[in-house]
């Protein structure tokens, strides 16, 4: 349990820092805009009752995944069990998330992810 508690503290200030980034050049505001596009593409799935929305990038190499409203937990599980279910690929999230959650099936509370618009997984199709 405390592994659990301080699993989550360190997540929510990595996941904090990530989001406070200073500037965004050029590169940035282009990926931005390219992933805005691919996200306008995503499907609806349900995973454990809860409905996530999975938008494939083009050369299937990753899915962004996000959940809907009202969803107050989620997991690692989770979030690959909807990319995998739309791309009909494996997702596998390599993120820094994945690397501090420890257990893939450990709760995580969506609100650390509000200022996200969707998570990015890798895919192995």
């Amino acid at each position: 349990m405390f592994f659990r508690k301080v699993s989550a503290a360190v997540i929510m200030v990595v996941l904090s820092a990530g989001i406070a980034q200073a500037k965004c050049d050029q590169t940035c505001k282009q990926n931005k805009a390219y992933y805005g596009e691919i996200w306008k593409t995503r499907q609806p799935t349900k995973v454990n009752g809860n409905t996530y929305y999975v938008a494939i990038v083009p050369d299937r190499k990753s899915a962004l995944v996000y959940w809907a409203k009202g969803v107050k937990t989620t997991s690692l599980t989770q979030i690959e069990a909807a990319a995998s279910q739309v791309s009909h690929c494996r997702a596998k999230d390599e993120s820094v998330l994945s690397m501090l959650s420890g257990d893939p099936n450990t709760p995580i509370k969506t609100k650390v992810f509000r200022k996200s618009k969707y998570i990015r997984v890798t895919l192995k199709c």
